[in-house]
């Protein structure tokens, strides 16, 4: 029956059951393991495994040159990722979640289609330098992990428009981060960041950016020139003032600034026209002539603690 389901369909889904079903999937698995290598299984496109009781990939996964998408989420102890997976140059989407992984392969820059790539939530330390040659790379997910560097190569992906690494051991931030110019979505928060490149300032397209959580004592003045800036959270930093040229940030509409030590508001924050909310602390005050926030931002629900 497992033989004749995978056979069955271009997308091959498995998905938790009610009910104890952990001898059907161990015998699906063997399966896979001993089938997938057929000639009738070289067709499938889709694979879409969420299940606790798959434990592995098997090295014959290699021969379903037709891949495209691969879904692991949430499978028992999956710890690796064989070698040849990452030559399956047809694969688009990678997601694998939730899993055990403490390393990817170093050979991951031969999936030259890939679009997106997602493994959260597991024990990874590094990025693959092999990652700066996935040029049609749009969404990187990194997040909840134990990485403690973004390395250089990942500003060679010039498709990218995502890019979440919170939550991991992350002190540095390469200085050529500019170079992502198609930049929308910057996470960077629940990090050990003490210090943002001033390239920063060339990412035009950049739309939202997060930084809560991290151990910033300042901003650059290039984040300013973020033309495109809808969101800035730098909340739970150790920043001591925000740039004068603020207001520059025409289209800024959310600005959270809570629990650092700034005290006083840049006189430019005024040309904040579009700002909807400004969230910060309560003892936090305008320079300007110590004229009330709400009176220079009258458009703005401001939020204090």
């Amino acid at each position: 029956m497992e033989k004749i389901f995978i056979k069955d369909f271009k997308n091959v889904e498995l998905h938790p059951h009610t009910g104890d079903r952990s001898g059907w999937f161990n015998t699906l698995n063997k399966s896979i393991k001993t089938e997938i290598c057929d000639d009738g299984l070289q067709h499938i496109t889709s694979i879409c495994i969420i299940n606790p009781y798959f434990y592995d990939l098997p090295e014959s996964i290699k021969n379903l040159k037709y891949l495209k998408e691969l879904k692991l989420e949430y499978a028992g102890t999956v710890k690796n990722i064989p070698e040849n997976f990452f030559t399956l140059k047809s694969l688009e989407k990678i997601q694998l979640d939730r899993l055990y992984l403490i390393k990817l392969p170093g050979n991951i820059n031969n999936l030259t289609k890939l679009k997106y790539l997602s493994f959260e939530f597991n024990n990874i330390e590094k990025i693959p330098n092999g990652l700066g040659s996935l040029k049609l790379l749009e969404e990187l997910n990194v997040r909840k992990n134990q990485i403690r560097k973004i390395p250089s190569a990942v500003t060679k992906c010039e498709s990218l428009t995502i890019f979440n690494a919170s939550s991991n051991n992350i002190k540095v931030i390469p200085k050529r981060i500019g170079e992502l110019k198609d930049l929308k979505l910057l996470s960077l928060a629940r990090n050990k960041i003490n210090e943002l490149p001033d390239s920063i300032g060339n990412l035009k397209k950049i739309e939202k950016i997060n930084l809560n959580n991290n151990e910033l004592k300042f901003l650059p003045d290039g984040i300013c020139s973020c033309s495109s800036l809808k969101e800035l959270r730098i909340s739970d930093n150790k920043i001591h003032c925000l740039p004068e040229k603020i207001g520059d940030l025409k289209n800024l509409e959310i600005l959270t600034i809570r629990n650092n030590s700034i005290k006083f508001i840049p006189t430019s924050v005024s040309k904040l026209k579009k700002l909807k909310k400004l969230y910060l602390d309560s003892k936090v005050e305008s320079n300007i002539n110590k004229l009330p926030l709400n009176k220079l931002l009258p458009n703005t629900k401001i939020l204090r603690v």
